[in-house]
C-alpha cells in the first residue's frame, strides 16, 4: 500500500487486483477507501 498510494496523485482511475485464492483482503478494503476519498474511479481486476 505504501508504493502504490503516492501513485494516486498522477492517475484518475485505479486498477485493484485481487487474489482469486485470498480474496478482499484488509489492505484491499484500505485502498478502495483511500481511492474513493481521492475521488478517483475503481476497476477490480
Amino acid at each position: 500500500l505504501g508504493h502504490a498510494l503516492p501513485a494516486l496523485a498522477a492517475v484518475e482511475t485505479a486498477a485493484i487486483v485481487i487474489n482469486a485464492q485470498n480474496g478482499i483482503e484488509m489492505m484491499t478494503t484500505r485502498f478502495m477507501q483511500y481511492a474513493q476519498k481521492r475521488g478517483l474511479d475503481r476497476m477490480i481486476i
